[in-house]
């Protein structure tokens, strides 16, 4: 992952900008819900698309 990010960081933040689950606020911390399906299906592709480099 390019600048030393974590990638599962990088997926989570990227869901809501692609319409998948909800963000708000609980307590004082900001907090992402997403159903199991949709949320494994982005992560792949994103992965596959990000990450894969050519061989």
């Amino acid at each position: 992952m390019p600048g030393g990010k974590d990638p599962f960081a990088v997926i989570v933040r990227a869901m809501p900008d692609a319409g998948i689950g909800r963000t708000g606020t609980v307590g004082a911390a900001d907090s992402c819900l997403f159903d199991a399906g949709p949320a494994v299906d982005f992560g792949v592709r994103w992965i596959e698309e990000h990450l894969n480099a050519p061989a």
